[in-house]
Order: C-alpha cells, then structure tokens, then sequence
C-alpha cells in the first residue's frame, strides 16, 4: 500500500478514556487531550500502523480503527 491509501482515522470513547495521553504523545494531529482530561480525535487520518500503535497503547481500550 502507498502512504496515501494507508491512511485511516481512530475514534476514542470519551467514557472509557482515562486520559494518559498516549494517543496524543503518539500521534498529536490525530488525538488531544481536552480541558476535561478525555482525548478527543481531531478528525485527521494517520497510517495505519500508527493508528494501531494508538490502539494497542491505549491503557482503557478507548480507541478503535475507523474502516472504509
């Protein structure tokens, strides 16, 4: 796959983030850490070998893989 068709978007549930901020640290166009203390996706893409990255580093679960 090229760069461009690799690209994916993540959706965090506010109810299971505990707000670490590991996503943000991982990918800060992607997720951000809000006044409440939940991450929040900014609703831009990023490979998918970083959204999985963000997945499986998540210590609640909250993040899942946007797919097509």
């Amino acid at each position: 796959m090229n760069e461009r068709t690799d690209l994916v978007g993540i959706a965090i549930d506010g109810n299971r983030c505990v707000g670490m901020g590991i996503c943000e640290m991982l990918a800060p166009d992607a997720a951000v850490i809000e006044d409440d203390g939940i991450a929040y996706p900014t609703g831009s893409e990023v490979q998918s070998s970083l959204a999985k990255d963000m997945r499986d580093n998540c210590p609640s679960g909250a993040i899942s893989i946007l797919s097509d």
